[in-house]
C-alpha cells in the first residue's frame, strides 16, 4: 500500500508499505524519520497485515488518529488519514502516485543520499539452494548472478584500491546455512552513513537498521582495513561441507575501483576474520544491536527481567538521585532485547512508553537545576550553585552527555570562588 504525507514538514513525501513493516517516529533509527515536535522517539509503524496494512501505536505520548478518531491500532484503507502530532499521513489508492515522487520510489538523487537496503531475499534462497544442493549447484546460483558483488574493472583485479581516496564504500555479509536455518548479516557503509540487515528464519527475526555515522569513524574503518592487510588475500578461498554453508564475503570500493573478497565452507583467515569481527561489533555499538546471537526465549526472558527493573528504579526514583538515569538505562535493554522479536510482546510498547516518560522527566529536572544554577551563579550565591549542579552530575552520570559536561565545568568554576583565599 502506498502512502503520502498531506500535512506536516515533510508534506508531499511518499512512501509504500509492501513485505516489511514501517517505524515512524522522531529518532534517527525510524524507517520515517518524522520531522515532528509532537511526534514520539518511536511513535507508531505501519504493519503489512493480510494484504492490507495496520498501523499501531508504539506506547507513544500523544496517540494516534485514523480520520479523526483515537486508536491504538486500526488496519487502513485507501484514503484514510493517519495523524501523529501534527503530520498527517494519507493512504492511496492502487493506481495512485504512479508519477515518480507520489509512488513513493525514491528519486535516483534521493537514492545516492540513502544507505542502500539489504539486498532481497533471493541470497537466502541462494543459500538455501546450497544447503539442497551441495557446492555445485551454488556456483550456478553465482553464475546466474543471484549473487551480486562489485568486483574490479577489467585488467586492474590485482590493483588495490588507493585508500587516500575521498569516496569509500564497504559492503560486507556472513552467511550461515543449515538444513533448519538460514542467519544472514550484511553491512554497508556509503556516503557516511551505514546500513545493516539481519535475517534469521529460526527465530523468525528480521532487521533493519540505518543511520548517519562520523567520518572519523569511516576513516577508522579504512585505517582497519590498512592495518589487517587483507588486500594482499586471493579474492576467493573455498572448502567443501556436507549440508552447510558459511560464507563472509567483503568488498570495498573508493571511486570506481574495487577488491571483493570471499572466504566459503573455510575458516578465514586471521587477519580476515580479525577485520570481520571489527566489522560487527561497529555495527552492534553504533545501532543497538547487541542481541543477534540470542535465541528468542532467551530475549524475552531478558526483556522481562530489563523492564520489571526499569519499572522498580522509576517507581523508586525519589529514593535515590540516580535512579531515573538507571530506570531509562533499564528501559532501552528491554527494548533492544525485542527489537528483532516478532510479533512484539505487549511489554515492547510499555518499555517505549516508559522509557519516554522517564527521558521526559528526567530533561526537566536537569533543565530546572541548571536554570537554578544560573540564576545562583548571577547572583553570587555559590553555595547555592555549587549544590544545583552537583544535583545535576549525580542525576545524570554520564560523562559523554553534553549536559554532565557543562555542569562539570561549571562546578569547578564555583568550587574555586568558594575556596578560601
Amino acid at each position: 500500500m502506498k502512502f503520502r504525507i498531506i500535512k506536516g514538514r515533510r508534506a508531499g513525501h511518499a512512501f509504500e508499505v509492501r513485505s516489511t513493516e514501517v517505524r515512524l517516529g522522531r529518532r534517527s533509527d525510524n524507517d520515517l524519520v518524522l520531522d515532528d515536535e509532537s511526534a514520539s522517539g518511536h511513535h507508531a509503524v505501519l504493519v503489512p497485515d493480510r494484504g492490507g496494512v495496520l498501523v499501531r501505536d508504539c506506547g507513544s505520548v500523544n496517540g494516534i488518529l485514523v480520520n479523526g478518531k483515537s486508536v491504538s491500532s486500526a488496519p487502513l484503507l485507501a484514503g484514510d488519514v493517519v495523524t501523529i502530532g501534527t503530520t498527517e499521513i494519507e493512504a492511496l489508492k492502487e493506481d495512485d502516485g504512479d508519477d515518480g515522487a507520489s509512488a513513493g520510489a525514491p528519486s535516483p538523487a534521493e537514492r545516492e543520499k540513502r544507505p542502500r537496503r539489504a539486498s532481497p531475499w533471493k541470497t537466502l534462497l541462494a543459500a538455501l539452494l546450497v544447503v539442497a544442493v551441495g557446492a555445485a549447484a551454488w556456483l550456478v546460483v553465482q553464475k546466474k548472478g543471484l549473487w551480486k558483488e562489485a568486483s574490479a574493472p577489467a585488467g586492474n583485479a590485482a590493483k588495490a584500491p588507493s585508500l587516500t581516496d575521498g569516496f569509500f564504500r564497504l559492503r560486507y555479509e556472513k552467511v550461515q546455512a543449515s538444513p533448519d536455518n538460514i542467519f544472514r548479516y550484511e553491512m554497508q557503509i556509503e556516503n557516511g552513513a551505514i546500513a545493516i540487515a539481519v535475517d534469521d528464519l529460526k527465530q523468525a527475526r528480521k532487521l533493519r537498521r540505518n543511520k548517519s555515522i562520523d567520518p572519523k569513524q569511516v576513516s577508522d574503518l579504512r585505517d582497519a582495513i590498512t592495518d589487517q592487510q587483507i588486500l594482499s588475500l586471493p579474492p576467493r578461498i573455498e572448502g567443501k561441507s556436507a549440508g552447510l554453508h558459511d560464507s563472509w564475503r567483503l568488498s570495498v570500493v573508493m571511486r570506481g575501483e574495487a577488491r571483493a573478497f570471499e572466504v566459503v565452507n573455510r575458516v578465514p583467515p586471521e587477519n580476515f576474520k580479525r577485520l570481520c569481527e571489527t566489522l560487527e561489533k561497529f555495527g552492534e555499538a553504533e545501532l543497538g544491536l547487541v542481541a543477534l546471537s540470542m535465541s528468542g526465549d532467551e530475549l524475552r526472558k531478558r526483556a522481562a527481567e530489563a523492564h520489571q527493573r526499569a519499572k522498580k528504579l522509576y517507581d523508586e526514583r525519589f529514593v535515590n538521585a540516580e535512579n531515573l538515569f538507571n530506570a531509562i538505562k533499564a528501559y532501552t535493554e528491554a527494548i533492544w532485547y525485542l527489537d528483532s522479536i516478532e510479533p512484539k510482546p505487549a511489554i515492547y510498547a510499555d518499555a517505549i512508553h516508559g522509557k519516554q516518560t522517564a527521558s521526559d522527566e528526567l530533561d526537566q529536572q536537569i533543565e530546572d537545576h541548571r536554570f537554578r544554577a544560573t540564576r545562583a551563579i548571577q547572583l553570587q550565591e555559590w553555595r547555592k550553585a555549587r549544590d544545583e549542579l552537583a544535583a545535576i552530575l549525580q542525576k545524570l552520570p554520564d560523562p559523554a552527555d553534553r549536559r554532565n559536561q557543562e555542569a562539570r565545568i561549571r562546578l569547578l568554576d564555583v568550587e574555586k570562588r568558594l575556596a578560601p583565599k
